[in-house]
């Protein structure tokens, strides 16, 4: 997993992770800094707020994102397999269908290499969650 072909997708990943902990960090220190006590169409607080929201969806669509390319990467790219999802895709399908049933397709066709991305996934993401909890709970600290 860490040694082996997929290293470059989980690095990856992992570089990725910088700049959304970033975006969460200025997300929640925004809000912190809202005084509620004041109209939220005051300069101060509306100015706070569309700081927070701004940050909250670069977050939400980098974390998509990185998602996304771990899994393209990850998941088998051969000709074979290639050619067995084209039979199952259509031109219409959105991108997250054409994920899904690439992730299916993996899991059913090339299980070791699906687990390996699983477990690999899973690491990363409670590598995140853990920072964004310390994240949150230093920054309450700071306020």
């Amino acid at each position: 997993m860490f040694l082996g072909e997929n290293r470059k997708a989980f690095l990856d990943h992992l570089r990725n992770m910088t700049p959304q902990i970033i975006f969460l960090t200025v997300f929640v220190l925004s809000l912190e800094k809202i005084n509620m006590s004041e109209s939220i169409w005051g300069d101060r607080n509306f100015s706070l707020l569309v700081v927070a929201i701004t940050n909250l969806a670069l977050f939400l669509g980098s974390m998509v994102a990185s998602i996304s390319l771990f899994f393209e990467s990850m998941l088998p790219s051969t000709a074979d397999f290639l050619k067995e999802l084209s039979a199952t895709i259509s031109p219409d399908d959105s991108h997250a269908t054409r994920l899904w049933k690439r992730i299916c397709l993996a899991a059913s066709k090339h299980k070791k290499r699906f687990l390996t991305a699983m477990v690999c996934f899973a690491i990363v993401q409670f590598a995140f969650y853990s920072t964004i909890i310390l994240a949150v709970l230093q920054t309450r600290r700071l306020v």
